[in-house]
């Protein structure tokens, strides 16, 4: 008897370590351990009944008509923004966040699914749990994730730097380099205006030197990065040269040319006298001259002065500031007018011919605006025509015939006009080209086929072959994301570089080969597209905490994790009838049409053919609705009676009452 009493206090122990680990069993076990200890032999069995009693009265299905979803683990650098991106799915009445290890932080908003944690620091591991509390009240769910925070130093890039043409020290912030993971550069941002070179851009302190030839202002970054980490801080700084060369000079005398009528201009040439930074500026004057010109900016060191007229006339240039002073003078010398000579123009700059059978074309020039001005074509480039070759060399309008469009080849004619007898020394230029090129034009790329990029390769050489024309465009006219797509541009030779950057998927590449030129005879246009697949390391799936419904719900929403890389979708694996999936490409889809059983649901981010599949599962049990049946009828005499009620389905108890109660025992 002592002996089988042992084994039942055992096999009670048992059970209620078994009850899902949960705090009741805890408790129970400390009754029982210290009732057992305290009592006698003839009253242990009463305990032990009694919490036998207490057990199997709580020893029902906690229903958890929702599902959460913390999402998975992560990695950041201490200076991104960590912000939690929880989902929740079903019938949710409330939701926290904790914070469960790591150093001290601040959740934003703790009651919302997503937000924002402050307060993080680099070489630490993070671990927050999301807990809601479903619809049915009868237990919270909760799930958890941890987030690694990676260190990387704070750039800072100093204090600006602002003075003369010199040399400088940088003053950015070090960092500990015995890792060799971490490194520092500089980098110019923009034009270089202060003409800013460095010692050592990899150096915090380089020195820095900026030229006498330039002035203005330069923004500089320095960039603090972990190549292991690819964590990266930036910080920028601004240099400013006042300029001024050592030595102001005006630039040298000339004489004009006296291809004018009545008034000419010309442009000077001085040193940099700054712009007005730190008071370093250069001014031109006028000394002397036979009129007062017009000089458009006075502190433009390349200014252009206009109205001068027959003279000659003498500038000033001046420095002044604390970076350079002096002051120099330049002679200009404006010889008597004859007149203005028109400006040569060709009405077509490139006439390109794809037809070899082409021997003849037409030139076309401006006409003289001046009296006795004359024109004139000549060959300065291609193979050598024959004598007569060019019809009418002096009409403004004139055709060139025995061209040879046999091979690819160029012909090149200037086009002249001269002063007439007032300004023979006048003359204007401009040149026209004709082209041949092949009769036709095909594009191919990788010989037609498509790609299928390594995983993770975003980076690809395509080639090509071309017969044909004169120029190469490519265009993205398909991508995973609009971000990817490309207009037509200038391709380049063989092979393409692309940087397919725009997330998993099918890219379409789409290349032209044609002519150009102002006018094209005979030549055609080749295309040729392909197809290229980008696979990525996918986002980790989870598809959310196991819920059971409420009894008579037919519905409830899934919660998966948002996907940042991939395609996420979900699929029914099994259940006791096919529900309705509102939308399978949704992190939170509703599902509808359940019947009581229990549903598997998969949810799959697929990011590519060459990427490994990221799969989680989760359980969805509809509870099956209770029917309660006491039994048929019966008259009996006073006494003892066996109720004939049915037997409650898994998880479900049963509880008879009686009315009236007086004299019914159970």
């Amino acid at each position: 008897m002592i002996f089988q009493f042992k084994f039942f206090f055992l096999l009670l122990q048992i059970l209620l370590y078994s009850y899902y680990n949960s705090p009741q069993c805890t408790v129970y076990f400390k009754i029982v351990n210290a009732l057992y200890s305290m009592i006698s032999r003839k009253e242990r069995f009463k305990v032990v009944v009694f919490v036998l009693f207490l057990y199997l009265s709580t020893f029902t299905i906690n229903a958890q008509n929702c599902s959460v979803n913390a999402g998975v683990d992560f990695t950041i650098c201490e200076t991104e923004t960590l912000t939690l991106n929880g989902v929740l799915g079903g019938q949710i009445a409330s939701s926290l966040w904790v914070q469960t290890s790591g150093p001290s932080t601040i959740i934003q908003n703790p009651n919302n699914a997503v937000t924002d944690v402050t307060g993080i620091v680099g070489g630490n591991v993070y671990t927050f749990e999301l807990t809601a509390v479903c619809g049915d009240t009868v237990a919270a769910n909760s799930q958890s994730i941890s987030v690694t925070v990676n260190p990387i130093p704070i750039a800072n890039a100093g204090a600006d730097i602002e003075g003369c043409p010199g040399t400088y020290n940088l003053q950015a912030n070090s960092f500990d380099t015995s890792s060799g993971d971490v490194i520092g550069y500089w980098m110019v941002l923009g034009s270089n205006q202060a003409g800013v070179t460095f010692s050592d851009k990899s150096s915090p302190t380089s020195s820095i030197t900026l030229s006498d030839t330039s002035v203005g202002t330069t923004t500089l970054r320095w960039t603090i990065e972990n190549t292991k980490t690819n964590c990266i801080t930036e910080d920028t700084m601004v240099v400013t040269n006042f300029g001024g060369e050592p030595i102001a000079i005006a630039g040298p005398d000339k004489t004009l040319s006296n291809c004018y009528m009545t008034t000419t201009s010309t442009e000077l040439d001085g040193s940099i006298g700054g712009d007005g930074t730190g008071s370093q500026i250069g001014t031109w004057s006028f000394v002397s001259g036979p009129n007062v010109p017009n000089i458009l900016d006075p502190n433009d060191e390349k200014t252009r002065v206009t109205g001068l007229i027959e003279g000659v006339y003498v500038f000033r240039w001046t420095v002044t500031g604390p970076c350079a002073t002096g002051k120099d003078e330049v002679t200009i010398t404006v010889p008597p007018a004859t007149q203005d000579i028109t400006d040569a123009v060709v009405k077509r700059r490139n006439i390109r011919f794809c037809d070899p059978t082409v021997t003849t074309a037409v030139l076309k020039g401006n006409v003289p605006e001046f009296a006795g001005e004359t024109v004139q074509w000549t060959q300065v480039g291609g193979p050598t025509l024959p004598p007569g070759s060019i019809v009418s060399p002096n009409s403004p309008t004139t055709q060139v015939i025995n061209l040879d469009g046999s091979s690819p080849k160029v012909y090149t004619f200037r086009y002249s006009i001269i002063g007439g007898a007032s300004n023979s020394n006048c003359i204007s230029r401009s040149e026209t080209k004709i082209h041949f090129n092949k009769p036709s034009v095909t594009i191919a790329i990788n010989n037609g086929n498509d790609m299928v990029l390594n995983l993770d390769q975003t980076v690809v050489n395509v080639p090509y072959s071309i017969k044909g024309g004169n120029r190469t465009r490519y265009e993205i006219i398909a991508a995973p994301d609009p971000s990817g797509l490309v207009s037509l541009q200038n391709a380049g030779q063989s092979p393409l570089r692309l940087d397919l950057n725009a997330g998993p998927g099918v890219y379409t590449l789409r290349m032209v080969r044609d002519s150009q030129g102002d006018v094209l005879t005979g030549c055609n246009l080749a295309s040729d597209e392909i197809n290229i697949t980008v696979s990525l390391s996918p986002t980790d799936s989870n598809a959310g905490s196991d819920s059971v419904l409420d009894c008579g719900q037919s519905s409830t929403s899934l919660a998966g994790n948002p996907v940042s890389v991939g395609i996420a979708t979900w699929s029914q694996v099994s259940g006791p009838n096919t529900a309705v999936i509102s939308d399978i490409n949704i992190p939170n889809p509703t599902v509808t049409g359940l019947i009581p059983g229990e549903y598997v649901f998969r949810y799959v981010v697929f990011a590519g053919p060459n990427a490994p599949v990221s799969s989680s599962d989760t359980k969805v049990t509809y509870a099956t609705p209770p029917v309660a049946d006491a039994g048929p009828d019966d008259s009996i005499c006073a006494g003892t009676y066996q109720l004939q009620g049915n037997t409650p389905e898994p998880g479900q108890t049963g509880k008879w009452t009686v009315n009236p109660s007086a004299g019914i025992v159970f």
